[in-house]
């Protein structure tokens, strides 16, 4: 059910919105990127993301099942996860995560020489240290 100022219409929107799963043969990896709207493939760990069928299989349970769900998108962090910050003023800074506001917003401490410094950022902006 979607609320706007004025009125209340029930639509049907994706469960992960903007996301195409493909299983291309090699020969077929650049074919999908000429469809009109696709940009690029989803990186992980400097390679194509992989999904594996049973992910695959689970998100179609959801969907035929008719469970509400929301998306959370980006990793989820929690206390004591070590991070990089990847963009803003502290970018490239590493810290630990001390608190999580929700699931979109992070507390990281970061220490230096002979001080630390608590700094708060949105998910997007960090990845987990490896």
């Amino acid at each position: 059910m979607k609320q706007w100022s004025d009125r209340k219409k029930m639509v049907e929107s994706p469960l992960i919105n903007g996301y195409v799963f493909v299983k291309p043969e090699p020969l077929q990896r650049d074919a999908v990127l000429k469809v009109q709207g696709a940009l690029q493939y989803v990186r992980y760990n400097g390679g194509d993301a992989i999904i594996r069928d049973i992910e695959i299989e689970a998100l179609k349970s959801i969907e035929t099942k008719g469970y509400y769900v929301e998306a959370q998108e980006g990793t989820l962090f929690k206390a004591g996860d070590k991070a990089i910050i990847q963009a803003g003023p502290f970018k490239g800074l590493q810290g630990t995560v001390t608190q999580t506001l929700g699931r979109t917003l992070y507390t990281l401490v970061i220490s230096g020489i002979d001080y630390s410094l608590s700094v708060q950022v949105p998910a997007e902006v960090l990845e987990k240290e490896k």
